[in-house]
C-alpha cells in the first residue's frame, strides 16, 4: 500500500490558552471557547497512521437513500462517513445552517472587519487585516479548513464560515468538512487530509478494535503564533479593528467570577524549545482523549448559538460538595492517555534500538563467519604446507643418508682393492702419492723403470 504524503499544518489542534503575553488576544479566544466548534479546533485523539492510511486509500463515494457516504475499509472492517455523522461526532449543531452567502453580503462583512485588501475577488490575504482577525482566521485555515497549501489566502468557504460565527448566523461546518473530503477523492495527489477528524470517526464506529502503534503525529498552534500575528504586513497599514460586539459576552455581576473561570480554555502542552522551520507548530506530545472518553453532558445542548451560556465543564457530576467533577474526569482521561501514549512511544522506541541493533550484528556476524572460513582455510593450507614441509625435509635426510652410504661404500671398495692390489703386485697398481690407482699403460710403464733401476743395483 502507498505511503500518503503528510501535511504539518493541515488539521492542526488550535491554541485557546490566555496567558500574560498575549492579553491583546483574550476577547477572540475567549469568543472561540464559547463557541459551537471549540470542540472541533481543540480534539485531539490517538491517530493511527495506519487506520488513516487505510480509509483514504480504499475511500468511496456511495449515494444511499439520496443520501451521499464516504465508504471505506479500517483494518479489515467497513467505515461509513457522512454528513450527519460528522455533525454527531464532532458536537457541531448545524443541521439547519447555511453554507454560502452571497457575494455582496461577504464583501460588506469583510469590510467591517477591517480588510485592506481588494474587495473584487473571492479570494483574501490574511496580512491585511488586523492581529485578532488575523488570528481568527489563520485558527480557520489550519484547523478546519480542507486547504494543505497558501495558508496566507483565505477562501471563500472559510471566510463565509468566519461571517457566520462573528454575526451568530448557524453555518454548516459538517458540510464544509464533508464536501472537502468528497472533492479530495478525486484529487490526483492525495495526502493525509483531517487525520483528528477521521481518527474521531473511526473512534466512534471501529469500537473494540486494537489501534496499532504506529501514532501519527499530530500538530498543535502553539504561543509562537501570537508573535507572528502581531507583525505588520507589508500592505497593511496597522489599523486596528475591534471584534464585533456580537463576540463580546460582558457577565452578569452575580456569574462574573463563575463565567471569567468557566470561560478558561484548557491548555495544550507545548515543549519550550521550537526549531525555527518549525515556527508556530509542534508535535502534540500528550494527545487528547478520543469522543468515546467524552461525557455529552460536557457539551450544553444548544451552545452553537448561545455564546454566553455557561460551560458545563465545572459542572458536578453528583449533587453533593466535593463531587467529582467532569474537569476532574477529564484531567484524568487526559493522564491515562498520555501515559498510554508513552508506553507506546517507548515500545517503539525499543523495538527501533532492536531493529537497529541487528542491523549492526548482522555485517558483524557475516564478517566473523567468513573470518572462520578463512581461518580454516589457512590453518588447513598451513597444515598441508607443514606436511609437505616434512616430507621434503624427511626426503631431504633421506638423500642425504643414502649420499653419505655411497661415499662411505665407494671408501671401503676403494680400500679393499688397494689392499688386494697391495698384497698381489704391491707398488704396482696403486700410486700412493696421487692416492689413485693406475692404468694399464701406467703400470707398464712403471714396471720397466722398476726393472731398469733393479738392473743398476745390481751392476
Amino acid at each position: 500500500m502507498a505511503v500518503l504524503e503528510s501535511c504539518p499544518k493541515h488539521n492542526m489542534v488550535a491554541y485557546l490558552e490566555k496567558t500574560d503575553g498575549n492579553t491583546e488576544f483574550h476577547e477572540i479566544i475567549s469568543f472561540l471557547t464559547r463557541s459551537s466548534i471549540h470542540y472541533a479546533l481543540t480534539v485531539s485523539p490517538v491517530v493511527s497512521t495506519t487506520f488513516v492510511e487505510q480509509f483514504w486509500m480504499s475511500a468511496k463515494s456511495k449515494i444511499i437513500n439520496n443520501v451521499r457516504y464516504i465508504t471505506a475499509k479500517v483494518a479489515g472492517k467497513p467505515v461509513s462517513i457522512s454528513e450527519a455523522s460528522i455533525r454527531s461526532d464532532l458536537l457541531f449543531d448545524d443541521a439547519d445552517g447555511i453554507d454560502s452567502l452571497p457575494n455582496q453580503a461577504i464583501f460588506d462583512a469583510i469590510q467591517l472587519m477591517g480588510y485592506e485588501g481588494d474587495l473584487t475577488v473571492l479570494t483574501f490575504n490574511k496580512a491585511l487585516f488586523s492581529p485578532q482577525w488575523r488570528f481568527l482566521f489563520h485558527t480557520m485555515n489550519h484547523c478546519i479548513s480542507s486547504k494543505s497549501t497558501s495558508w496566507d489566502q483565505i477562501p471563500t468557504n472559510i471566510a463565509t464560515a468566519v461571517i457566520c460565527l462573528t454575526t451568530n448566523q448557524k453555518y454548516n461546518f459538517s458540510k464544509l468538512i464533508f464536501d472537502g473530503m468528497m472533492r479530495h477523492l478525486d484529487a490526483k495527489k492525495k495526502f493525509v487530509m483531517y487525520p483528528r477528524f477521521i481518527s474521531v470517526f473511526l473512534d466512534t464506529q471501529l469500537k473494540n478494535v486494537p489501534v496499532p502503534l504506529d501514532h501519527f503525529p499530530i500538530n498543535a498552534l502553539t504561543s509562537k503564533v501570537f508573535s507572528f500575528m502581531v507583525k505588520k504586513g507589508k500592505h497593511f497599514s496597522g489599523n486596528v479593528t475591534p471584534l464585533f460586539d456580537s463576540m463580546l459576552v460582558q457577565p452578569t455581576e452575580d456569574e462574573g467570577d463563575t463565567l471569567e473561570r468557566q470561560s478558561e480554555p484548557q491548555p495544550i502542552p507545548s515543549p519550550p524549545h521550537l526549531s525555527e522551520d518549525q515556527h508556530e507548530t509542534q508535535t502534540d506530545p500528550s494527545p487528547r482523549p478520543s469522543p468515546t472518553t467524552h461525557i455529552p453532558d460536557s457539551i450544553p445542548e444548544g451552545s452553537g448559538g448561545n455564546h454566553g451560556g455557561q460551560s458545563s465543564s465545572d459542572r458536578s457530576l453528583s449533587g453533593n460538595e466535593g463531587g467529582m467533577t467532569l474537569q476532574s474526569v477529564y484531567d484524568l482521561c487526559i493522564s491515562l492517555c498520555t501515559q498510554v501514549t508513552d508506553q507506546a512511544k517507548e515500545i517503539k522506541h525499543l523495538k527501533a534500538q532492536i531493529k537497529k541493533l541487528k542491523k549492526k550484528a548482522k555485517p558483524v556476524i557475516t564478517h566473523h563467519k567468513a573470518w572462520m572460513k578463512s581461518v580454516s582455510m589457512k590453518q588447513r593450507l598451513a597444515g598441508k604446507k607443514s606436511l609437505k614441509k616434512q616430507w621434503m625435509q624427511k626426503e631431504s635426510e633421506t638423500l642425504n643418508a643414502i649420499s653419505r652410504n655411497e661415499h662411505l661404500y665407494q671408501q671401503k671398495r676403494h680400500l679393499v682393492v688397494f689392499n688386494n692390489s697391495q698384497q698381489s703386485s704391491p707398488k704396482l697398481g696403486f700410486d700412493s702419492v696421487n692416492s689413485k690407482f693406475l692404468d694399464r699403460s701406467s703400470r707398464s710403464k712403471r714396471i720397466e723403470e722398476q726393472q731398469k733401476q733393479s738392473k743398476q743395483q745390481l751392476a
